[in-house]
Order: C-alpha cells, then sequence, then structure tokens
C-alpha cells in the first residue's frame, strides 16, 4: 500500500499532478468541469470565448494528459449529438477538513466530487491544547490506507476553521492560533502540502453558491445554525468574505447588553441566546428550575447530555417545551436577520448546519419576525430554504476552495 509519510513529500513528488493544467485555459476548463461535473465543447467555447477548434484541441490535450475523460453523449436541440466531458475522478485528490468547536470531519475527495473516505474526531484544539495536529495526521494517514491513494496524488488540503480568518495570509486569529507561525504553514508542513483555509461559513457559502439551492440566486443569505451561528453571503453571484475575510460574524450581534459573557469577550450576543450551544444550556436550567419536558425523563440521570439536536428530535416529536425553546431562538435569530435584510435585500434564505433541521419549528420564526420587521417591500418573495447539501457541504466548499487557490490558481 503507497502511503507516503508526513513531511516526505517533495515538489517535484507532485509535480505531475499539477503540471497537466499548466494553462490558463486548461486550468478554467478545470475548474468549470469540478463545478459542472460535464460540458460539451460548444459550452467550453462559450464559457473560455474561443473558437470550436481550440476548445477541442485544449479538451484533446487534456484527455491525453488523462485529466479529462469523455462520456455519455447528450442529445442537441438540433439533433444531432453533442460529446459529454468530464475530469477523470482518478486523475487528483483533494484532503477537506471541517474543523469545528467541538468536532473536526475530514475526508478524501476526488475530482468527480466524490468522497472515498471521511472521519471525524473530536477537537481538543478547541479547548486551548495542541491535540488536533496528532489527530488530523492520524485520520489522514487512516484515509489513505483504506483508499490506497498516495499522497503525492493529493492536490492540496482545504481547511474550514470558525470564527476570524485570513485565507490569505493563512492565520486563523480565533482557534488554531497558537502555534508559532500561521496555521496553514504548520499543516503544509506537516503533510508536505499545499493548503488554504477559510472561514467554516465560507465554505459553505461557496458550497451553496456552486453545488447547492444558491448556484443561480445571485443574492443570497446562508445561516449556519450549529454549535455557534455565522452568516455567509453571496452578493452579485460571488462569495463576498470582507475586507479582510472576516464578514459574517452576524452570531456577534449583540441582543442583550446585560445578557451571559459570550466567548468572543463580549456579552449578550445573538449566540448566548439562539445557538445549539446557548439553546442547550437553556434548556438544561429551565429542567432544573422544574419546568416539565420529555427531556426530564430521557437525561434525568445527567441532564448535561441533552444537546440541540436532541432537543430538536423531542420537539418534532411535539414536545412542547423544547417546541418554545426552538421557537425562542428563531425569534432572536429573525429579528437579527431582519436588519441584515434592509441592508442587503436578499431573495434568498439558506439555512445549514444541525440546528437548521429544525425546519419549519424555526422558520415559521423567522418568517414571522421578516413580516414584522422588515419593509414589506424588501420582504416581498423571500424565500427561506433548508440546505440540500447535508452534512458534506463545507467539504464541498474546501474542495472548490483547493480547485480554484490551488490547482487553478493564476501563476
Amino acid at each position: 500500500m503507497d502511503v507516503a509519510q508526513p513531511g516526505n513529500t517533495t515538489s517535484d513528488d507532485r509535480s505531475e499532478a499539477l503540471q497537466l493544467i499548466a494553462t490558463p485555459r486548461k486550468k478554467e476548463i478545470v475548474k468549470y468541469l469540478f463545478y459542472e461535473s460535464s460540458a460539451t465543447l460548444k459550452e467550453l467555447a462559450e464559457l473560455l470565448k474561443i473558437t470550436f477548434p481550440t476548445a477541442a484541441k485544449l479538451i484533446e490535450e487534456l484527455q491525453q494528459e488523462n485529466v479529462v475523460l469523455v462520456h455519455d453523449e447528450s442529445r442537441s436541440s438540433g439533433g444531432r449529438r453533442s460529446a459529454q466531458y468530464h475530469l477523470n475522478p482518478q486523475a487528483g485528490y483533494i484532503l477537506c477538513v471541517d474543523s469545528g468547536r467541538l468536532n473536526t470531519k475530514l475526508a478524501i475527495m476526488n475530482l468527480g466530487r466524490e468522497i472515498l473516505a471521511h472521519r471525524n474526531f473530536r477537537s481538543p484544539v478547541f479547548k486551548g491544547d495542541n491535540g488536533f495536529i496528532p489527530l488530523l495526521k492520524e485520520s489522514v494517514f487512516s484515509m489513505l490506507e483504506e483508499t490506497g491513494v498516495s499522497m503525492k496524488n493529493i492536490l492540496g488540503l482545504g481547511v474550514g476553521i470558525p470564527g476570524f480568518v485570513d485565507s490569505e495570509s493563512g492565520i486563523s486569529y480565533s482557534f488554531l492560533n497558537y502555534f508559532d507561525k500561521p496555521i496553514s504553514i504548520t499543516l503544509s508542513e506537516t503533510f508536505g502540502l499545499p493548503v488554504v483555509i477559510a472561514n467554516d461559513v465560507n465554505l459553505m457559502a461557496h458550497a451553496e453558491h456552486h453545488f447547492g439551492l444558491a448556484k443561480n440566486a445571485g443574492d443570497a443569505l446562508i445561516i449556519n445554525l450549529g454549535w455557534g451561528i455565522g452568516m455567509g453571503f453571496i452578493l452579485n453571484n460571488e462569495v463576498y468574505m470582507g475586507g479582510n475575510g472576516f464578514a459574517g460574524e452576524f452570531g456577534h450581534i449583540q441582543v442583550d447588553p446585560d445578557g451571559v459573557p459570550c466567548h468572543c469577550g463580549k456579552y449578550g450576543c445573538l449566540e448566548t441566546v439562539a445557538s445549539g450551544e446557548a439553546i442547550s444550556r437553556i434548556a438544561i436550567q429551565r429542567l432544573k428550575n422544574g419546568e416539565k419536558s420529555l427531556l426530564a425523563y430521557d437525561y434525568a440521570d445527567d441532564l448535561s447530555q441533552i444537546t440541540a439536536r436532541k432537543i430538536v428530535n423531542v420537539a418534532k416529536e411535539g414536545d412542547e417545551f423544547s417546541i418554545r425553546l426552538l421557537q425562542e431562538s428563531g425569534e432572536s435569530i429573525g429579528r437579527c436577520l431582519a436588519i441584515v435584510m434592509q441592508i442587503l435585500n436578499p431573495k434568498m434564505i439558506i439555512l445549514g448546519g444541525k440546528h437548521s433541521h429544525a425546519g419549519r419549528l424555526i422558520t415559521n420564526s423567522l418568517e414571522k419576525c421578516i413580516t414584522q420587521y422588515t419593509n414589506p417591500k424588501i420582504a416581498e418573495d423571500v424565500v427561506i430554504v433548508q440546505s440540500d447539501l447535508g452534512d458534506a457541504s463545507n467539504l464541498l466548499g474546501a474542495a472548490g476552495l483547493v480547485i480554484e487557490k490551488i490547482v487553478c490558481a493564476e501563476a
């Protein structure tokens, strides 16, 4: 089994995979096929604004280099068949990492966007120690062994991290910032790979923009309802990350000046009353104070086991206590969302993250607040939907970022 060890992969080992797509036009084709899955020569010619013969020549070269394959032909409107081209799934692989405050998910993905192996581990790094790198290494090399993929065929490592992340410098200011160098450099040295990092919600927005419900939306807000609360922006058909990449700290809008401390150092942030962590904390306190719920029976021996996901589950069973908690959370989120909508006027709002599985138990409150606090012309025709990408959204976003920033980056 050909499994490389950390730090043993040189740039020469990796050159074969990267040199195959050395020209700007080939890079555009590779990027387009990664996002769109397949295309005809006519579509590629229109994309690149080149002639049909030139597009055919580029595709022929990519086929010879084993980067592009031809598959099922589709019938054009004129009745003639047009060959469909797609990336060779085995031409290269991407390591994708989605680090949360409590858990880290990671996967090996091929160029057909198929996940070949995945792992999940608790993230002690977010408790302030340095156990993250050893656990990540163990998981990565376990996946390489499982799949038989060689490290020299990995094109890059894409990582999502919560909080303030500067993608350009490779620095995470909120988490994974206890090293003496940017986390991107630490990871690159650990695995011998080019690395790109981004805020986790920006990865979610990237995935929604290219693969999800916002693909043709133009303008959309993506809300990550998890342990915390974050927001991603798709504006003018592009993911907007802000001046330093810090846009979207939606969860740190202050809603209660006299509220509880937030992990950011402020008081009464939206996350302290409406996030997954807040919902479970509030539920536990209310149950200790004697309020009734199915949760009190299910977790009578240890209320600390109550999580937002478990609250959502019993709410769907009709538990009034849990339904009320989710409604209160939705109203707090909705009031802040109404402010953002007044400024940006989006036409679509996409909910992702574990907490989003509450569905109408959350969206009813959001719609109520949008109606109550937003100008009717701005609220008109706004669509609120739950992401259809599931738990893989951030991993897809990480893969897309590797394709754009590493594989197809301008020289």
